[in-house]
């Protein structure tokens, strides 16, 4: 749906919606520690700072230790999410969808195997991430050619901030830091919202 743009605000919104579920019907001792996300190639939506800032918050915050995100060389980008959308477009094409109402019965029939049935939410908002965190978050330039980034609170440093590592590929074993290769990584804040009436506590 066109309500809001879709750029990074949709893309936090959406995967703090999840990782908010997630939270509530997961026992603490089965919640991950690591968080691997698998992105287009994509500085709008994905390559950006709100999402960097955003996946920092999560680490500064205590829902991960660590964060990943890799976007796959050209060719090779989601191979493993491929037939989901395909088995989606080829039943689109025979019947169509008249309204967000008639997602469930279609996935229903589109996807007979509940095994591999992607389920269905609705948005009714979107949050301002970029305005939010950008009072908080240092000055990045020049991350959207790189195709891998980890982030971790800054160990080496002894702080409690978060710390920011890339590299051109994820098949590339050496990391880049704020001196590069393998040195400290790059601080993502200056100061750090108050969440105290928030859902990040």
């Amino acid at each position: 749906m066109d309500h809001w743009p879709h750029g990074a605000d949709y893309v936090c919104t959406i995967l703090h919606d999840y990782f908010s579920s997630l939270r509530q019907t997961t026992p603490p001792n089965e919640w991950p520690h690591t968080l691997f996300l698998q992105v287009d190639n994509c500085w709008k939506e994905n390559k950006n700072t709100t999402v960097l800032r955003y996946m920092g918050l999560l680490i500064k915050f205590g829902w991960f230790k660590n964060v990943h995100i890799n976007s796959l060389p050209v060719g090779h980008t989601h191979e493993d999410i491929d037939q989901m959308f395909s088995t989606w477009n080829v039943h689109y094409w025979m019947t169509g969808l008249q309204s967000p109402i008639a997602v469930p019965s279609f996935l229903e029939w589109a996807y007979a195997d509940s095994q591999y049935r992607p389920s269905f939410k609705m948005l009714h908002y979107c949050f301002n991430f970029k305005q939010w965190l950008k009072e908080y978050g240092v000055s990045l330039t020049g991350h959207s050619s790189f195709r891998s980034f980890k982030m971790h609170l800054d160990q080496l440093q002894h702080s409690s901030n978060v710390a920011l590592s890339y590299k051109e590929c994820f098949l590339q074993q050496d990391w880049i830091g704020l001196n590069g290769i393998n040195s400290p990584g790059i601080i993502l804040f200056h100061s750090f919202p108050d969440i105290t009436h928030s859902n990040f506590d």
